[in-house]
């Protein structure tokens, strides 16, 4: 069975990925980078339902949205 684990980091880099429901790509494109910088693979969808908490809030303090 596939684990969710949606929270509030989840929901600050849903919004911050794709406002008002549209993918940003300036946005998604900084995302990447910040996963590449810190060693987190798996996609953007992964990361936000699936990922570790603590994966979230590293990801969010290196966009600095945290």
């Amino acid at each position: 069975m596939r684990r969710l684990d949606f929270d509030a980091n989840s929901q600050k880099l849903y919004d911050y990925w794709k406002p008002g429901g549209s993918i940003d790509r300036t946005n998604a494109t900084r995302i990447a980078a910040c996963m590449q910088q810190l060693n987190i693979v798996g996609s953007i969808a992964w990361l936000i339902n699936a990922a570790p908490a603590d994966a979230r809030t590293r990801l969010l303090t290196c966009l600095q949205l945290a």
